[in-house]
């Protein structure tokens, strides 16, 4: 039965493709891949807005941070061109709704047909 290799311990022993200091050496770490998808970003601020009023009466500061950040992400403008990020965006409408109480999230037919 084969045994595996002992992970090195110091920065002597480390194979030559990293860096012993505080991050890889390999040129592809440090990429950034991003991605233009309104739909997925409609569902994260749903998802963020969700979470404010479960932390209201925990930690009262990090639920408006909360918000503030589900608020601003929302201002941006993104494309509505098909059902499922229309859903998306509904969706978070109403959980912009739900934790703010605001009429300017409230959804209503047609609202939320084309770029906000």
């Amino acid at each position: 039965m084969a045994t595996s290799p002992a992970r090195p311990t110091t920065a002597s022993t480390l194979p030559t493709w990293t860096n012993p200091g505080n991050r890889s050496a390999l040129p592809d770490d440090g990429w950034v891949f991003t991605e233009e998808n309104p739909g997925r970003k409609f569902h994260a601020i749903a998802n963020i807005a969700a979470s404010v009023n479960a932390m209201r009466d925990y930690n009262t500061q990090l639920a408006d941070e909360t918000q503030a950040a589900a608020e601003g992400l929302w201002q941006v403008e993104r494309p509505v061109d098909n059902d499922d990020i229309r859903r998306n965006k509904i969706h978070a409408a109403v959980e912009l709704f739900r934790a703010t109480g605001k009429s300017e999230y409230r959804p209503s037919t047609g609202a939320y047909s084309a770029t906000r």
